[in-house]
């Protein structure tokens, strides 16, 4: 299974006035929700003997943890080379490609004719965030120029450049 923590939200519960046992997600008054339930559990290989304890209140909210537990847990191994850093409702603006959108919120927050027109719905909070920890100051790969030796009787500026842009002095 893809999804080891599914057993843990997906399963039947038993209805408290007749005792049938129905899928904990579907709506137990929609023949059709529990028709599509059952096939997504039976797909799933659990069967109606497996009766959940408790079904939480928001199934969505326990798979979204669920989630960011097994990918905490799952990335390092898949690629240790690299500092994963997985949360739970994180703004994207909290993420160095999306910083300018907390810049631009700040913008229109003070602006009304900005706010009214753009709105403030593109600061989106996604249910779980995977993201690389980085060292955001690595050393500037510089190119160093040689100067005109003085016997070659040429002048100009030395420099370097970095990543093709050239500052000279």
């Amino acid at each position: 299974m893809s999804a080891p923590f599914a057993t843990q939200l997906l399963g039947w519960k038993k209805l408290k006035a007749t005792g049938e046992p129905v899928p904990n997600s579907a709506d137990s008054n929609s023949t059709t929700s529990k028709a599509l339930a059952e096939r997504i559990l039976e797909y799933l290989g659990v069967t109606s003997e497996v009766i959940l304890p408790g079904t939480p209140k928001s199934l969505g909210t326990a798979l979204e943890r669920l989630v960011q537990e097994d990918l905490e847990k799952s990335l390092p191994i898949t690629d240790s080379s690299r500092t994963w850093h997985v949360d739970h409702k994180k703004v994207i603006a909290d993420f160095l490609q999306y910083a300018h959108l907390g810049n631009l919120k700040k913008v229109v927050a003070k602006n009304p004719v900005l706010s009214a027109d753009l709105g403030l719905d593109y600061l989106i909070k996604p249910d779980v965030t995977v993201g690389l920890k980085q060292d955001l100051s690595p050393p500037m790969l510089a190119h160093f120029c040689t100067p005109p030796s003085p016997a070659s009787g040429q002048s100009g500026p030395t420099g370097y450049r970095t990543s093709g842009t050239s500052f000279y002095r």
